[in-house]
């Protein structure tokens, strides 16, 4: 699948049934040996995802953000990126 990384930040992440688990904050990268021009292929390896309150959005309290692997996302839209599995069973990490 080809994808624009920057189009996946700030989008909102669902669950298969459709409850809202967030939106994305960043992206984690493993880059590979591979065929492109610089003979790098970089890989998602997670998104970090979750809610954001006022006080996170200003800096107040630190984000606590689900680490959620790359092969757990069924589907990217421009509607969102939809999970075969929701966050609370992920590990959640300090941003």
């Amino acid at each position: 699948m080809r994808l624009r990384l920057a189009k996946l930040e700030g989008l909102r992440v669902w669950n298969e049934d459709g409850s809202s688990c967030g939106r994305v904050f960043e992206l984690r990268i493993d880059a590979k040996p591979g065929r492109q021009r610089d003979g790098v292929v970089p890989e998602i390896e997670l998104l970090l995802c979750g809610k954001s309150g006022l006080l996170e959005r200003l800096g107040w309290k630190q984000r606590s953000l689900f680490a959620i692997p790359w092969e757990h996302v069924l589907r990217v839209s421009g509607r969102g990126v939809t999970l075969r599995k929701g966050p609370p069973s992920y590990p959640i990490v300090k941003a």
